[in-house]
């Protein structure tokens, strides 16, 4: 089953963007650090992800997308497409979860 997900598809708002873009990040960073996810591939464009579920039932594919996405490590919130290059500092985690907690928590 494949899926493709347009930056500007109509209906697209501000919020479903900035989804896409992390989303965009997070599979970004697992190409440079060569992790695969069993049961999905993917490719990255400068305006869409195309999503291929290899499986008929995806959702063992799309828990361990998840689970490598987010981690709760020490009271913070890790993003994997955040840390491409390096883990993030103590005050940038602390500046990320200020923000995600004033404006989505």
């Amino acid at each position: 089953m494949e899926m493709t997900l347009k930056l500007n598809a109509p209906g697209m708002t501000s919020l479903h963007k900035a989804g896409l873009a992390g989303l965009f990040m997070t599979l970004r960073a697992f190409d440079e650090t060569k992790q695969k996810i069993k049961g999905l591939e993917w490719k990255l464009a400068p305006e869409q992800i195309s999503l291929d579920w290899q499986d008929d039932k995806p959702r063992k594919a799309f828990d361990e997308l998840i689970k490598k996405s987010f981690r709760l490590r020490e009271g913070f919130v890790e993003l994997a497409g955040l840390e491409i290059s390096q883990p993030l500092g103590i005050e940038h985690k602390e500046l990320l979860n200020y923000a995600l907690r004033n404006s989505f928590l």
